[in-house]
C-alpha cells in the first residue's frame, strides 16, 4: 500500500465530484443517458433502479 500521504491525493473530494455530475448532466443528460450511449438496455436500467432500491431500503 501507498504511505497516507499518496492515498490522500487520491480520495474523491466534493468539488470533482460536483464539476464530474455537471459534466455528465452536460454532456449526456445526466448518468442514465451516458448509461444508454454505452448499451445500457430498459430492461437493464430496470434491474438497476430496483437494485439500487433495494440497497437503499
Amino acid at each position: 500500500m501507498p504511505p497516507a500521504d499518496e492515498l490522500d491525493r487520491h480520495r474523491p473530494r466534493a468539488e470533482v465530484m460536483a464539476e464530474f455530475l455537471r459534466l455528465l448532466d452536460e454532456r449526456h443528460g445526466g448518468p442514465v443517458g451516458w448509461l444508454r450511449e454505452n448499451g445500457l438496455t430498459d430492461d437493464e436500467l430496470a434491474r438497476l433502479r430496483a437494485r439500487l432500491r433495494e440497497e437503499s431500503a
